[in-house]
C-alpha cells in the first residue's frame, strides 16, 4: 500500500495567498503558475551579492594578474553553473524542493546526511552574507556592525516567511536595477578606473583557487534551483536549464569580473570601501548605488538560505516521522535558521570573510559526489521516471537505505584524497602539481560509479510499478 503525496488533492488556491502555505509537498498541476523566464531574474539577483564580490577578488588579492583573474571568473562560474542548471530541469518534472528528490538516490532515511550537509552550506553563506550586509550598512547609514546585521537578519527572514511567489516577484523589479547598474560599469567603468592594466603575474595554483571558487560558488546553489521551478507549468529540460543558466552565469561573471577589476584599481581597500571608491570614481554617488544593490541582492541571498534551510530540516523530519506542516511552520523554521547564521556572524565576524575561500572549498568536496550521483540518476538512469507517491512513502520502493548513493559517494571521496589541496591535509598528487582538482575528479568519479552500481536496477519493473502507484495522481505532462 502507498501513501498519498501531500499536497495532491488540495486545491488550486492554497498556494496563491500572500504567504506561501506550501512546504516540501508535490505541488499537483492545478497550482502550477508562472513561465520559465521567471527563473532567470531570480538567480541574476540572489547571485548580485556582496559575498560574490568577495569572491571575484581571490585572484588579485592572491597575486594572480587581472586578466587571468577574470579567465578564471569566466571558466569557473561556467563550469559551476552547468550543475545547477541542470538541477534545476528536475523542479517542474517532479513538482517538489530538490533535496527531497535524493532519496531514490540514498533512500528515504539515508538522504538525511545530504540535507544536513545542505544545512550547513545554508547557514555557512548566512554567515558570510550577514556579515557583509553589517559592514555596508554601518558605511551607508553608520550603524554598528552589530545592529546592521540584526537588521539584514530581520528583512531576510520577512522575505524568506512570505515565500516563493514574492521571491520571484521581487526578483524581476530588482533584476532591471542591477541591470542598469552592470551597463553604466561597463560602459563607464574602463575610463573611470586607475591604473587597471588586464596583464599580471601567472601562477596555475592562483588561477585555478579562483576558478574553483567561482565554480564552487555557482555549484552550491544545486541544492537551492528545483524550490524555485517546483511551481512552473510545462516547463522543458530546455528552458529550465538556460533560463537559470543564463541568470546564474551572467550574474556571477559580471558581478566577480566587477569586483577584480575595481580591487586592481584601489589596492589596500576592502571589498566594501573598494566598490564604494570604485563606483564614486564613474559618477559622484555611484558608489553608494553600487553597495545598496549589492546589500539588496545579499538580503535574497541570506532569504534564500533560510527558506531553503526550512525545507530542509521539514524534509529531515519528514524521513523520521511523516507530517503535513504548514507554511507558518515554515516561516518559523526559516527564522531559527537565520537566527543561527545571525549568532555565528556575531561571535565570528572578524574572521568570517577570511575564511570564505575555504569554507567554498571544502563546500565543493561535500557537493561534487551528491550533484554527480543525483544528476545521472535522473538523466542517465531513470531518466526523470519517479514515482511521486513512493518518495513520499517511508516503507516504499526506494526504500530507506540505498546503497549504491552511499558507495558512489565513498568512491569519489576516496579518487579525490590524493588531489586534495587544504590547510589541514593535502594529497600527494597536489603536493606534487600544486593546485587542487579533487572536486573535478570527485563528480567523474562519482558519477562513473553511480552508473555502474545501477546496472543492477530492474529498471522495467519500477517504471511498470510507477505506472500503477502513481495512476491518477494530478500530474504535469512535458
Amino acid at each position: 500500500m502507498t501513501s498519498e503525496p501531500p499536497g495532491a488533492g488540495s486545491s488550486a488556491a492554497s498556494t496563491r495567498s500572500l504567504v506561501e502555505q506550501r512546504t516540501i509537498e508535490y505541488i499537483p498541476a492545478d497550482e502550477r503558475h508562472g513561465k520559465p523566464w521567471h527563473v532567470a531574474p531570480v538567480w541574476f539577483t540572489s547571485t548580485s551579492n556582496l559575498a560574490s564580490l568577495s569572491i571575484g577578488t581571490i585572484g588579485v588579492l592572491s597575486g594572480l594578474g587581472l586578466g587571468w583573474s577574470l579567465l578564471a571568473i569566466v571558466l569557473g562560474s561556467a563550469f559551476g553553473t552547468t550543475f545547477s542548471a541542470f538541477h534545476a530541469s528536475q523542479g517542474p518534472q517532479l513538482g517538489m524542493p530538490q533535496l527531497i528528490q535524493s532519496r531514490p538516490q540514498y533512500g528515504y532515511r539515508g538522504a538525511v546526511l545530504i540535507y544536513v550537509l545542505s544545512v550547513f552550506t545554508y547557514v555557512g553563506f548566512s554567515v558570510f552574507g550577514l556579515v557583509l550586509m553589517g559592514q555596508a550598512l554601518h558605511i551607508l547609514v553608520g550603524t554598528p556592525v552589530t545592529v546592521g546585521m540584526i537588521i539584514s537578519f530581520a528583512v531576510a527572514v520577512t522575505v524568506a516567511a512570505i515565500g516563493y511567489d514574492f521571491v520571484h516577484a521581487m526578483a524581476r523589479w530588482v533584476a532591471w536595477a542591477f541591470l542598469v547598474c552592470f551597463l553604466v560599469i561597463t560602459v563607464f567603468g574602463p575610463t573611470s578606473l586607475p591604473g587597471v592594466s588586464v596583464g599580471g603575474h601567472f601562477e596555475w595554483v592562483l588561477f585555478l583557487a579562483q576558478a574553483a571558487a567561482c565554480a564552487s560558488a555557482n555549484l552550491a546553489w544545486a541544492p537551492y534551483v528545483s524550490d524555485y521551478t517546483r511551481y512552473l507549468p510545462h516547463m522543458s529540460l530546455k528552458s529550465s536549464f538556460f533560463s537559470t543558466y543564463v541568470g546564474m552565469a551572467v550574474a556571477a561573471i559580471w558581478i566577480e569580473s566587477v569586483a577584480a577589476v575595481i580591487v586592481s584599481a584601489f589596492p589596500g581597500l576592502d571589498i566594501v570601501d573598494s566598490m564604494v571608491e570604485g563606483g564614486d570614481a564613474i559618477f559622484p554617488g555611484f558608489g553608494t548605488v553600487m553597495l545598496v544593490l549589492g546589500l539588496i541582492g545579499t538580503l535574497y541571498l541570506v532569504a534564500m538560505n533560510s527558506y531553503g534551510g526550512s525545507l530542509a530540516v521539514l524534509t529531515i523530519v519528514d524521513s523520521f516521522r511523516p507530517t503535513r506542516s504548514s507554511g507558518a511552520v515554515r516561516a518559523g523554521l526559516g527564522v531559527l535558521i537565520g537566527a543561527v547564521a545571525l549568532l555565528i556572524a556575531v561571535a565570528a565576524s572578524n574572521r568570517v570573510v577570511d575564511a570564505y575561500s575555504t569554507f567554498l572549498t571544502v563546500l565543493l568536496y561535500l557537493l561534487a559526489p551528491w550533484t554527480a550521483t543525483n544528476l545521472v540518476d535522473f538523466f542517465w538512469v531513470r531518466r526523470g521516471h519517479y514515482s511521486i507517491r513512493e518518495i513520499f512513502n517511508p516503507r516504499g520502493m526506494y526504500g530507506s537505505w540505498n546503497w549504491r548513493g552511499y558507495a558512489a559517494y565513498g568512491v569519489s571521496l576516496l579518487c579525490m584524497l590524493p588531489f586534495v589541496d587544504t590547510q589541514w591535509f593535502t594529497g600527494p598528487v597536489a603536493e606534487a602539481w600544486g593546485f587542487d582538482v579533487a572536486p573535478y575528479v570527485g563528480i567523474v568519479a562519482a558519477g562513473a560509479a553511480y552508473l555502474i552500481f545501477s546496472r543492477s536496477m530492474d529498471l522495467a519493473e519500477e517504471r511498470r510499478r510507477i505506472d500503477v502507484v502513481d495512476s491518477g495522481l494530478s500530474k504535469v505532462v512535458q
